[in-house]
C-alpha cells in the first residue's frame, strides 16, 4: 500500500510502503538524488536509508546544509578511523563527540601517541577512501550480534564491551560499517564518503576515558571537513586567527583574571610528599619525552619522595614549538631549588623543537584555588565591573528590581524545584550544618520564586521583574574545563519574570528587545535565533504550550529576525527561545535565553489573587542576556582580540611624555581627564619614547596622549590611537577632554 509524505512547500509525494527518503530524492529527480546526503523527517534528522511513513513531513538536504554539515562530518570521523585501523593494526576505537556541529574527533587507544608525521600519513589515507567513494552500510542488530560482528572485525575490545553495558537488554543497536570498519553508531551518515571535498586533520592530545583524571588517557584525533575546498581554507585561517585571540592567552597578557584547569584531586602535601603540576603543549612524541624528563629529574633530585603527579596534555603553541608549565610543590633544600630551577628541561637540539619551560618552586606549599574557579585581577576587576554596572543600569531603565540571593541553601529547596532529582550530578556535594544538608546553588530561579511567594500578591502587582547578578556553582567534569569559557563558579545574569497571561504577549516582546539592545551595546551585530517546542514528555496543558510557542514566535518575526525551528526540542517544563550572538570570526556563542516555565509555578504552588477574587497561577518567564559574566568576558575578548572597545576598556587612555623633563605636566594632564570621569594614567618611565608607545600598544590602550616641549608649551596632548597607531595631531586641553569623553562614551543602542 503506498504512502504519502508531505514535501516543505506542503505539497505531497506518493511512495511505495517502505520507501526511504533516497527512494524520495530519486522520485523527484535524479540529480538530487546525488547530492542530497540526508533528511530532516517531521524535525529529526534521520539517514536516507531508513523507511519513511505515512503523513511524515520530509526536507532533503544537501551537503553545504547545516545538517548535511554536521552528517558529512560524522562521517568523515569514521573513515578517519578507518584510516587509523588500516595504518595502525590494534588501535583501540573507542568514541566521538554527540554533536559535529564545529569539528569531529575519536580517542584512540594505541601503544604510543601519534605524530604530526602520523596525522599527515592519516590524513592521506583518508584521502584515498573518500577518492574511492566508500560506501557506507548500516544494519540494525541485537547486542550479541553486535558482539559477533565487533570480534570478526577485530575490533571487539573492552571499551566496546563497556558501551555495549550501557544499553538495555533487548533494545536493537545500530552499526555501520565502511572499508573494514565498524562501530556502533546512531548515524546518521553519508551515503558515500565521496562528498567530503575538504578535510583536515587539526591536532592529537592526550583525552581520558570518558573525561575521568583517573582513567586511561587516549589519544585524541580532532579534525574538520567541509563539502567544499573553499570553505576548508577559509576555516583554517580562522583557526588560526582564533589561536591568537584565545582569551586564557589574551587573559594572561593583559593581567585580567586567573583561572586554574587543574584537575588533581591531591591533598595537602607532607614532608615526605612532592607534588608535580606538568602542563605540556607540544606535539608527540615531545609531549611525552617531556613528561618522562621532568619524573626522571624529580626522582632523581628528591630520592626516597613520594612524588604525586598531575599532567595535562595540550597541542603545540605552534609547529616546531612547545611550552612547559612546570610547578615543584613540597619542602626542599636550597640546593634542590637551585637543581630544579637551573635543569635544562628539554633538549631543543635533539628534539627538533624550540622549547620553552616555566618553571614555578613553592618549598612551601601554597594551595590552589581550585579547578575552573575564576581570580579576578585588578584590570579584569575593572572590566566585570564596568559590564555589570551598565547591566545595572539597563535594567533598572527596562524597569526591573535588582534582588540578591544567598550561595547556599537547604537541600529541601533543590528537592521542591526538582534540581535534586533531575540535575544533582551536575551539583556540589551538600554539606551538614545544624543536622540539615545544605549545598551551594546551581541556580537562581527558586529563590526569585521565593520571594514572590513572601506574600499574597495581588493581579495588579504584576508584572514582577526579578534580576540578579547571582553566582552559582556547578560540577562540571574535569576535562571539560576551559579557561573562562567553562568554569564552576560562575555569575548568571539572571531574571525570572512573573505575570498574568494577559501580560505574557507584551513581556515576551519586551525581553526580545532587551536582549538586541544589550548584545548591540557591546558591539554584536549578528545573532542566529532558535525556537524549541514541546518534546515528547512535557508537564503544563497542550493548549499552553501551543499558545506560547505562537506567541515566541511571533516576537522573533516582529524583531525581524530569521530563525529555526527545533520541533520536539524544548525544555520538558516549556518552549524557549535561544539567541546566539555572531563574533568577528563568525562562530556562534549561546548567550541569550527566554524559557517559559510551567512546572516550577505549579511545584511552589504559585499564587495570586485574581480581579475577580480568585486564585490563579501566574506565568514564569526565566531570561538570561549575557548568558554568565564569566564566559560572555571570554567571547568579548576573543571577539575583539583583546582590544576591547574604549567604554570597556579598563585603561582607557595613557599619558606618555617624550622626556623625564614633562612629567609634572603630564601627571595635570592625567588628573583633569580623571576628574572629567575617564580612566586616564600615568607612570614615570626612563623608556624611550617609541618603547612606551609600544608597551600601550601591546596593551590595547585605546588613547595614547603623547606630551613633549611643544605640547606643554601650548597646553593640550598630541593625540595617537591604538587602531593602527594613527596620529590625530594636537588638541588643547578642553578639546582633548571633550574628543575622549565622545571617544569612550557607552554606544547608545536603541
Amino acid at each position: 500500500m503506498p504512502i504519502d509524505v508531505i514535501l516543505p512547500d506542503g505539497k505531497t509525494r506518493s511512495l511505495p510502503d517502505g520507501a526511504t527518503a533516497m527512494d524520495l530524492a530519486k522520485a523527484i529527480s535524479e540529480g538530487l538524488a546525488r547530492q542530497v546526503v540526508v533528511a530532516r523527517v517531521d524535525g529529526v534528522v534521520q539517514d536516507l536509508r531508513l523507511p519513511l511513513k505515512q503523513g511524515q513531513q520530509v526536507e532533503l538536504c544537501k551537503a553545504d546544509s547545516p545538517e548535511g554539515l554536521d552528517t558529512l562530518r560524522h562521517t568523515a570521523e569514521h573513515i578517519m578511523a578507518t584510516a587509523v585501523c588500516r595504518l595502525f593494526p590494534g588501535a583501540k576505537v573507542t568514541m566521538g563527540p554527540k554533536s559535529h556541529v564545529d569539528e569531529f574527533y575519536y580517542d584512540f587507544d594505541v601503544p604510543r601517541p601519534f605524530t604530526p608525521d602520523d596525522l599527515a600519513t592519516i590524513e592521506a589515507e583518508m584521502g584515498k577512501l573518500i577518492a574511492d567513494n566508500t560506501e557506507l552500510t548500516m544494519q540494525v542488530v541485537s547486542k550479541d550480534e553486535a558482539l559477533a560482528i565487533f570480534d570478526k572485525a577485530g575490533q571487539n575490545n573492552e571499551y566496546k564491551r563497556e558501551i555495549l553495558g550501557w544499553i538495555p537488554e533487548g533494545d536493537r543497536l545500530t552499526l555501520y560499517s565502511d572499508a573494514g570498519f565498524v562501530d556502533l553508531c546512531r548515524g546518521p551518515h553519508l551515503p558515500h564518503a565521496g562528498f567530503i571535498k575538504g578535510v583536515k586533520l587539526l591536532s592529537n592530545a592526550g583525552a581520558y576515558w570518558r573525561a575521568d583524571s583517573k582513567n586511561k588517557m587516549l589519544q585524541r584525533i580532532t579534525g574538520i571537513a567541509f563539502a567544499k575546498k573553499d570553505d576548508l581554507e577559509k576555516h583554517l585561517f580562522r583557526v588560526e586567527e582564533a589561536k591568537k585571540r584565545d582569551h586564557r592567552k589574551l587573559g594572561r597578557e593583559l593581567e585580567l583574571f586567573i583561572v586554574s584547569e587543574r584537575y588533581d584531586d591531591h591533598s595537602y602535601t607532607t614532608d615526605q610528599e612532592l607534588d608535580i603540576y606538568l602542563g605540556v603543549e607540544a606535539d608527540p612524541p615531545v609531549d611525552h619525552m617531556a613528561v618522562d624528563r621532568v619524573l626522571a629529574v624529580a626522582s632523581t633530585t628528591f630520592p626516597g619522595r613520594t612524588i604525586r603527579k598531575t599532567v595535562k596534555l595540550a597541542p603545540a603553541p605552534e609547529p616546531g614549538r612547545a611550552h612547559l608549565d612546570i610547578r615543584v610543590r613540597g619542602a626542599m633544600s636550597h640546593d634542590q631549588r637551585k637543581m630544579v630551577e637551573g635543569t635544562k628541561w628539554l633538549d631543543g637540539a635533539e628534539t627538533g623543537t624550540v622549547v620553552r619551560a616555566d618553571v614555578t618552586v613553592e618549598p612551601h606549599y601554597a594551595e590552589e584555588v581550585g579547578p575552573g574557579l575564576v581570580l579576578w585581577l585588578p584590570k579584569g576587576g575593572r572590566l566585570r565591573a564596568l559590564i555589570e554596572d551598565q547591566w545595572r543600569k539597563m535594567h533598572f531603565e527596562g524597569g526591573y528590581d535588582i534582588v540578591f540571593s544567598p550561595h547556599i541553601a537547604k537541600a529541601d529547596l533543590w528537592k521542591v524545584s526538582g534540581h535534586w532529582h533531575f540535575y544533582k550530578e551536575s551539583m556540589f556535594s551538600p554539606m551538614s550544618v545544624d543536622g540539615h544538608d545544605y549545598v551551594c546553588k546551581p541556580m537562581n530561579c527558586p529563590f526569585h520564586i521565593m520571594m514572590v511567594k513572601s506574600k499574597t500578591r495581588s493581579y495588579r502587582e504584576f508584572p514582577m521583574r526579578l534580576a540578579e547578578l547571582g553566582t552559582v556553582y556547578r560540577y562540571e567534569m574535569a576535562g571539560v574545563l576551559h579557561g573562562l569559557m567553562r568554569v564552576r563558579g560562575f555569575t548568571q545574569d539572571d531574571a525570572h519574570l512573573f505575570c498574568r497571561w494577559d501580560q505574557v504577549e507584551s513581556e515576551i516582546d519586551r525581553v526580545m528587545h532587551f536582549i538586541l539592545r544589550m548584545l548591540r551595546t557591546f558591539g554584536f551585530k549578528d545573532f542566529e535565533v532558535n525556537l524549541s517546542t514541546r518534546p515528547e514528555k512535557f508537564v503544563g496543558k497542550p493548549e499552553d504550550w501551543d499558545r506560547t510557542e505562537k506567541l515566541l514566535e511571533a516576537a522573533i518575526v516582529r524583531q525581524g529576525l530569521p530563525y529555526q525551528v527545533d520541533k520536539g526540542g524544548g525544555a520538558f517544563y516549556g518552549p524557549k527561545i535561544d539567541i546566539k550572538l555572531v563574533d568577528a570570526l563568525e562562530r556562534k556563542w549561546q548567550c541569550s535565553t527566554l524559557q517559559l516555565d510551567f512546572n516550577n509555578p505549579e511545584r511552589f504552588t504559585m499564587e495570586f489573587v485574581n480581579s475577580k477574587g480568585e486564585k490563579e497561577q501566574p506565568v514564569m518567564l526565566h531570561r538570561a542576556l549575557l548568558g554568565s559574566i564569566e564566559r560572555f568576558i571570554g567571547v568579548l575578548i576573543e571577539h575583539y582580540a583583546g582590544a576591547l572597545p574604549a567604554w570597556l576598556s579598563p585603561e582607557q587612555i595613557r599619558v606618555i611624555t617624550v622626556s623625564d623633563k614633562q612629567n609634572a605636566y603630564a601627571q595635570q594632564v592625567c588628573d583633569a581627564l580623571v576628574a572629567a570621569g575617564l580612566r586616564a594614567t600615568f607612570g614615570e618611565s626612563h623608556e624611550k619614547l617609541g618603547a612606551k608607545i609600544r608597551a600601550a600598544q601591546i596593551e590595547k590602550i585605546p588613547l595614547m596622549l603623547v606630551v613633549g616641549d611643544k605640547e606643554v608649551e601650548q597646553g593640550g596632548a598630541t593625540v595617537r590611537l591604538r587602531d593602527g597607531g594613527k596620529d590625530l595631531g594636537f588638541m588643547d586641553t578642553p578639546k582633548l577632554i571633550e574628543f575622549c569623553q565622545s571617544a569612550c562614551a557607552v554606544p547608545q543602542v536603541g
